[in-house]
């Protein structure tokens, strides 16, 4: 489920997809012999862990990198990028700036 969240997906159901089209990708998530069904996955993260399980399981994961950046001298956060292109929003978008 992390990698779940890291990759940001919006939808369980894509994550899913690519589990089951990507070999590669289940192999190295620790399905090896079957993929779970979808129902599965949803149980799972949404049941059995919640929203707080997923928090705690992600901080623990975040503390873990953080401890290995610094024994390489990296401190993680030291210094951010932004990236401030323009983008235009279609016309349909009710956030977007000029609908407002």
């Amino acid at each position: 489920m992390i990698y779940f969240k890291l990759k940001d997906y919006k939808f369980l159901t894509t994550f899913h997809n690519d589990l089951e089209t990507s070999t590669t990708l289940a192999r190295d998530l620790g399905f090896v012999d079957k993929i779970p069904s979808y129902q599965a996955l949803w149980h799972f993260l949404n049941t059995r862990l919640g929203e707080k399980g997923v928090r705690k399981i992600f901080d623990a994961f975040l503390q873990i990198v953080k401890r290995e950046l610094a024994k390489m001298m990296i401190k993680l956060g030291k210094e951010i990028g932004l990236d401030a292109s323009p983008i235009e929003a279609p016309k349909t978008d009710k956030d977007a700036e000029y609908n407002r």
